[in-house]
């Protein structure tokens, strides 16, 4: 889903005629950074209490079945709504040019960091709310998350890195919008799992 999030915002902004919305390396370092650590954190993941109870998979039945790709396209749209959502308000409030656009970019560059770092949280379970008592299991993606949110922190502070990644340092009010749209996504899918464990 973070990764179909990365393709949607791009082609979502060009067909509706914004401009682009990440620069290649913005991508390269989300591909490398926000991907890689929980990734590798998730696969380390603790097996679930109940694990042994449930019926087992058809080995017949492929691993990416029909509500398994649709659960990815419905994420990953939410994802790249939101990162498009912190877009356009940088459009709105600085405009196209140069360091206008530059504020833009930055801003949806770090809300698609951010919630695809919050949303590995997500993936822990698809019906387990992050809440639960199993929320502090896995140290790694702990771990896993901090390093990407203090690498975050220096592509916008760090004058060689925000030279490379075309950054800036957002402002308090700019924050605000990265951290509602970043967190966004989390209470999008708890409220999904609420109901889905209703019904």
């Amino acid at each position: 889903s973070c990764n179909f999030s990365e393709i949607l915002t791009v082609f979502i902004a060009l067909m509706i005629g914004w401009p682009l919305p990440l620069v290649a390396l913005q991508i390269l370092w989300l591909n490398l950074v926000t991907d890689i650590f929980p990734a590798f954190a998730l696969a380390l993941e603790p097996s679930s209490p109940n694990v042994m109870s449930r019926s087992p998979r058809d080995p017949k039945e492929a691993l990416l079945t029909p509500s398994f790709i649709g659960l990815i396209v419905w994420q990953g749209l939410l994802i790249a709504g939101v990162t498009l959502l912190a877009f356009g308000i940088g459009l709105h409030w600085h405009g196209i040019e140069d360091e206008g656009l530059r504020r833009a970019t930055t801003m949806a560059f770090m809300t698609l960091a951010l919630s695809q770092v919050f949303h590995s949280f997500d993936a822990r379970s698809q019906n387990r709310s992050i809440f639960s008592s199993r929320l502090f299991t896995n140290r790694w993606l702990w771990g896993a998350v901090a390093i990407c949110l203090l690498l975050q922190v220096t592509a916008v502070t760090l004058p060689l890195l925000k030279k490379v990644l075309h950054t800036v340092s957002p402002t308090l009010w700019e924050w605000g919008v990265i951290a509602g749209c970043s967190l966004l996504p989390v209470v999008v899918v708890e409220l999904v799992k609420i109901v889905s464990r209703v019904m």
